[in-house]
């Protein structure tokens, strides 16, 4: 099924070389999937390889074209998507679709050393290979003489980060996240297949100095709104609560701190801060102010049947 991918491509004015790369290339008997590298002229063409790569996924699933320019520089991934973009959340990271189907992942960043130091198979070339190339380059720069072959095969053991027990991390896996530019799993499968998800951020002060935190904010990023400015459809529907309270003694009639994706980013939100002007009378005294932010001390956060709660822990002013 690949040479009939290869045999339709090379076909394209824009197609200059295509060639196996990752397990296949390597010589390994048992390949994660199928990882294909293609130089192109120009992008002209992409819509129809696009389309070609869908047809072969049909029967190679987990197929990856991996698209470089006429430099070596890479440039993204064939998308499996019909449309570009799709409407999915993995279509609004950075420079996903900058090129009609080119793919960008969230979490992986190319690393080229780690793509040209193993071994590559031409499939097609117009010329002299570009691919190999660059090979030629990154192995003098590591000092390598030839191309690593098959991956490494053996199992590890690693200690689960949340219940301390060991868990085997397979070949297969190992393969799988090293191409995803994943890090090694830090907890076991029991772990991580819980109903819920937990994250702690511990800060130590090493000094013997008091330090203020008011100022210090941190969190993980999420894009709510896409490209054209909207929130993104898949979230369009959530909401997000306050926690513990709906209402508060203080608040006017009708007041529910119960928001939508739209009203957290476009209504005014308020926080506490210290009110230093009559610190020397009552320190523990705060002002509400106005801010960008929206203050709780923890957030119920609904999207469909299911709820994630984030909690925040301050010493400071309790």
């Amino acid at each position: 099924m690949a040479e009939e991918f290869v045999g339709k491509v090379k076909g394209f004015e824009s197609v200059l070389e295509i060639a196996l790369a990752g397990s296949v290339a390597g010589g390994d008997p048992n390949p994660l999937d199928l990882d294909i590298a293609m130089v192109l002229k120009d992008v002209k063409d992409i819509i129809d390889i696009a389309k070609l790569s869908r047809q072969t996924r049909a029967k190679i699933l987990n197929l990856d074209i991996f698209v470089f320019d006429k430099s070596a520089e890479y440039l993204g991934r064939i998308c499996h998507r019909k449309e570009c973009p799709g409407g999915s959340v993995d279509c609004y990271v950075e420079n996903c679709g900058k090129v009609k189907h080119l793919r960008m992942l969230e979490e992986f960043v190319f690393d080229q050393k780690s793509f040209f130091r193993k071994k590559i198979e031409i499939l097609y070339s117009e010329g002299e290979s570009v691919l190999l190339k660059k090979q030629i380059e990154v192995m003098s720069a590591l000092d390598l003489k030839e191309p690593e072959g098959k991956e490494n095969t053996e199992t590890k053991e690693l200690k689960c980060l949340e219940c301390g027990r060991y868990f085997k991390f397979t070949p297969t896996e190992q393969k799988k996240f090293t191409k995803n530019g994943f890090k090694p799993p830090k907890r076991c499968e029991k772990c991580r297949d819980k109903q819920f998800f937990e994250e702690h951020i511990a800060l130590h002060n090493p000094g013997n100095k008091r330090i203020s935190l008011s100022e210090f904010e941190m969190g993980f990023p999420l894009n709510i709104k896409g490209k054209d400015g909207k929130i993104i459809p898949e979230l369009a529907n959530d909401r997000l609560i306050e926690v513990p309270f709906r209402h508060r003694p203080d608040d006017k009639t009708g007041v529910i701190h119960d928001y939508s994706m739209n009203e957290i980013l476009e209504q005014q939100g308020w926080e506490y801060r210290p009110d230093y002007l009559v610190e020397f009378i009552d320190p523990t005294k705060l002002l509400q102010v106005n801010s960008r932010h929206h203050f709780s001390e923890g957030w119920a956060w609904i999207h469909g049947n299911r709820s994630i709660g984030i909690f925040s822990f301050n010493q400071e002013n309790l």
